[in-house]
């Protein structure tokens, strides 16, 4: 459409200023006409009444002037003839009077004329009146009235037939004013009906047109929303024209593409989502699975400390053993042989002891070399849950409101990840300090086990050397001191192990129930990723 092109304003301005231009024409028409109107109106007001009554009250005098005549002459006494005398004379001023000011009032060369006639008649009948009322002041009443009836009447007559001839013209000329002014008005009427009728048909089609040209599109934006508002986003909202309302249809094909855009980012979001929920899902699966390895590693680390805690006793046991056994060496010199033997005896079973506690503590030290590894996968699990967690609240975050929930989850995974990764360090830390006292304490079995060999061949060789055996038996007292010492210290580090391990294994516990939490919470992940593509799939892309 042509008007489209033309703002809503622009059009109704537009409208308004042909209903004005209309209307002012109408009313300076209507004015022009009614001055016509009103001039006809004055012409018979100011020169046609005017003359008519004049020559009404000429005639008036005229009859009355004729009445006194009559009197005069009917009149016996001399006062009547005086009072008759004085009303003639006074109607004669009154009718000369009128005369002249009709006079004044003569436009046309005809109405000169028949003016002229009717001076020229009224003279005329004054001469004979001047004759008759003569005869009748000397009261010669019956010639008077012969005269009066006779050429007095004859020149009234011509009087009056002047009159009329005047009078005709005058009712004429105010019938003609009259004419003009009714044939203006009939015309007046006649055009204003057309104009008011052609104003009409011309603002109606206007408005139709316009009516059109407003609702036509309006119907299409509200068919449009409507559109949207049963989520149906595949129609194209075409846009026509250059007004506001197609300003409108422009901005609702634009929100309408923004929100197809939008939900499409949605949908992939929600894909997205889903699959590092599951992803998030396998992963604590597998963090759970490794827990539960961790956990069954400290248990058998921890029955390997007790048994190292055993032999550590046993150690301090034959320790004292072999203590007495030298003691009774120095207080029995004498027996040395036998007491050789047994002592032979006790350092080969304290060979075997240490031997076997060397072992034991090399397999705490492999045992606690397996924990750390554990623990590297634990710190490993830890980084990649973190990783997760943070990924899944940058797109919890791109998700707005839907995705404040498992923003939340999100959160509480990473910062269970970050406790995980700190109690993991305290317990590398925690096992860096066993196998340094577990390296320190294989170092010293070592060397107990060297001291006991050596000690074994000096006993074999005390059959040749009582003193020597005594020189060794007091050395063999001191490293036996120290041999009790050092298992005392082992014992010791040894319930310490312990403890840690028990604190891992709690540590582990917690992990393993934040594990389970995250599980829980992918799994609630990909229920709310699956409830937003229920949604995004009500609308028609």
């Amino acid at each position: 459409m042509h008007f489209r092109r033309f703002k809503i304003g622009h059009r109704t301005a537009a409208g308004f200023v042909v209903a004005l231009a209309f209307i002012l024409g109408l009313g300076l028409f209507s004015l022009k006409q009614m001055s016509a109107i009103a001039q006809s109106s004055a012409e018979i007001a100011e020169d046609w009444l005017p003359r008519q009554r004049v020559l009404g009250e000429i005639q008036s005098s005229l009859n009355f002037f004729r009445t006194q005549e009559l009197l005069h002459v009917m009149a016996e006494f001399n006062q009547e003839i005086i009072d008759a005398d004085e009303r003639m004379k006074a109607a004669q001023n009154k009718l000369e009077g009128l005369m002249a000011d009709y006079k004044k009032i003569l436009e046309s060369e005809q109405e000169k004329n028949l003016f002229e006639t009717l001076t020229a008649s009224w003279k005329s009948y004054l001469e004979t009146h001047d004759e008759m009322i003569g005869l009748s002041r000397v009261k010669f009443k019956e010639e008077a009235r012969e005269m009066m009836t006779g050429p007095s009447n004859e020149r009234l007559e011509q009087l009056r037939k002047v009159y009329v001839d005047l009078s005709d013209f005058v009712a004429s000329g105010a019938d003609s004013a009259k004419g003009r002014a009714s044939e203006l008005y009939s015309a007046t009427k006649e055009l204003m009906i057309i104009a008011i009728a052609l104003a009409a048909v011309i603002t109606f089609t206007f408005a139709l047109v316009l009516t059109r040209s407003i609702n036509k599109p309006l119907k299409s934006v509200l068919s449009a929303a409507r559109r949207i508002a049963r989520n149906d986003l595949t129609q194209t909202i075409e846009v026509e024209g250059q007004d506001e309302i197609s300003d409108l249809q422009k901005a609702l094909a634009e929100m309408q593409d923004r929100l197809r855009k939008t939900l499409q980012k949605v949908t992939s979001a929600a894909a997205q989502v889903a699959s590092a929920s599951e992803n998030l899902n396998a992963l604590t699966e597998d963090a759970t699975n490794a827990l539960n390895m961790q956990n069954s590693e400290i248990q058998m680390a921890a029955t390997a400390v007790t048994e190292m805690s055993t032999a550590v006793d046993d150690v301090a046991k034959h320790a004292n053993d072999a203590s007495e056994a030298s003691q009774a060496a120095e207080s029995a010199s004498t027996s040395g042989r036998k007491q050789v033997g047994e002592t032979k005896q006790s350092l080969e079973e304290l060979t075997n002891s240490v031997t076997s506690t060397g072992g034991e503590i090399q397999a705490l030290a492999n045992q606690v070399g397996e924990i750390s590894r554990v623990l590297d996968v634990i710190g490993s699990i830890a980084d990649q849950t973190n990783l997760l967690a943070l990924n899944a609240a940058i797109e919890a975050a791109r998700a707005g409101e839907q995705g404040r929930g498992f923003s939340v989850v999100a959160d509480e995974v990473r910062a269970l990840a970050h406790r995980t990764q700190e109690s993991t360090r305290e317990i590398t830390q925690m096992i860096d300090n066993i196998q340094s006292v577990t390296r320190k304490a294989v170092n010293s079995m070592t060397a107990s086990n060297e001291h006991t060999h050596k000690t074994l061949s000096l006993a074999e060789a005390a059959d040749g050397a009582l003193e020597e055996i005594m020189r060794m038996v007091g050395r063999i007292n001191e490293m036996n001191l120290s041999i009790a010492s050092a298992s005392e210290e082992q014992a010791h580090v040894a319930r310490e192990v312990d403890r840690n391990l028990v604190n891992i294994r709690d540590v582990a516990d917690h992990t393993a129930e934040g594990a389970q939490k995250t599980s829980a919470a992918s799994h609630e992940l990909a229920d709310l990723a699956h409830d937003l593509n229920g949604i995004v799939a009500g609308f028609k892309l």
